[in-house]
């Protein structure tokens, strides 16, 4: 069957680009620079005003230091931090997982923190009903709980304040999130690395440490190396490293090593004299009930027979050329791979330091 032809074009909708000219050069048109600028000058304002607003008001103050000690109190129970929004909120709580954590379920040890403008987006007021009893924090355009729909749903949530300094309509003639999103992202960051620099402190370590543990690769873990003359200048002393105890006379969990490897110079954990477990093995724990033991998750301590010793006055350079040259051959790629724990050998030939081979050779890895 044959459909008759469409003698009149579609109009396009409002929002559909128009189709390009090709005979039409593309060239830089100056005067779209002044647009970008207002852009700019906007969301500048957006976050001085949120700046202005956590520096004065008392109110705001108060939220922020309860959302901080809901946080930290829910990360030291071996609980997660849970963001959720729709639409642009969402993305928004995508970004702020990359600081956090996201997980598959809720349960009774996490937190919530619910990102909406409007504070009564219909999805989240419905999620809210719903919602087992949970620490609930709502950020939001409103600066006061009776303003907000959500917390006459959850009255006991914690109200953090993210406002503009006007609506987007009168900044950019639509209302389309611009500002919104940045004061959001903004208040997110600053409550991310507030809770971290607290929770590190309690720990008694440096928050620019733990960066550079959960970051050995990029720009970061490059200066790492170029600063470092030798192996024994990167690796992390044994005696240093916390060994990880149960609590009271139950079974060693793996709580008990998340939150050892807290308290840890660069997340390394001791099970015993003779067995670690590598930060990043400390990372793949997800049920914090596990019992961690030397049959429960093969893989996850290694026994000090098993690291690999290297000098400590080796360059990395060097060990790195080694672990290339091993790797070519079938067997170095038996005791040569991801997991693999590095014992730095000192001047008394002993193994003193440790380190995971991922700091050195991490790209030789995946070849």
């Amino acid at each position: 069957m044959a459909f008759p032809a469409i003698e009149r074009p579609i109009t396009p909708l409002p929002i559909t680009p128009p189709d390009p000219d090709p005979t039409r050069s593309l060239s830089l048109d100056v005067s779209l620079i002044p647009s970008a600028l207002h852009v700019i000058s906007n969301q500048r304002k957006a976050v001085t005003y949120l700046e202005s607003l956590y520096r004065s008001d008392e109110a705001a103050q108060k939220s922020l230091v309860q959302a901080i000690a809901l946080i930290t109190s829910t990360i030291s129970r071996g609980g997660k931090v849970i963001f959720v929004g729709v639409g642009k909120s969402g993305k928004v709580a995508e970004k702020l997982v990359a600081t956090f954590t996201i997980p598959a379920d809720i349960v009774k040890n996490d937190v919530v923190l619910m990102l909406t403008f409007s504070g009564k987006t219909p999805e989240l007021l419905l999620l809210a009903q719903h919602l087992p009893s949970v620490p609930l924090i709502i950020m939001t355009s409103c600066r006061k709980p009776a303003d907000c729909t959500l917390t006459t749903v959850r009255p006991d949530g914690v109200l953090l304040p993210s406002p503009i300094h006007e609506p987007e309509q009168v900044s950019f003639g639509h209302s389309a999130p611009t500002t919104s999103t940045t004061v959001a992202m903004v208040l997110g960051d600053a409550l991310a690395l507030v809770t971290a620099e607290y929770l590190h402190n309690q720990a008694n370590r440096r928050t620019v440490d733990v960066f550079l543990t959960n970051h050995p690769g990029g720009a970061i873990g490059q200066q790492f190396s170029r600063n470092a003359r030798c192996m024994q200048d990167i690796a992390i002393p044994v005696d240093s490293i916390p060994i990880a105890s149960p609590k009271s006379n139950s079974s060693l969990k793996a709580l008990d090593v998340v939150l050892t490897a807290v308290r840890s110079p660069r997340g390394w954990v001791r099970i015993d004299h003779s067995r670690l477990i590598a930060p990043r093995a400390v990372q793949t724990l997800c049920d914090m009930e596990e019992e961690i033991n030397a049959e429960s998750k093969r893989g996850l301590s290694v026994e000090k027979t098993d690291w690999i010793s290297v000098l400590g006055s080796s360059s990395v350079k060097e060990v790195k050329g080694w672990i290339k040259k091993m790797r070519s051959e079938p067997r170095g790629r038996t005791f040569l791979k991801h997991g693999t724990i590095l014992g730095v050998v000192d001047n008394c030939q002993e193994v003193s330091a440790v380190l995971e081979i991922e700091d050195v050779a991490a790209d030789l890895l995946e070849a």
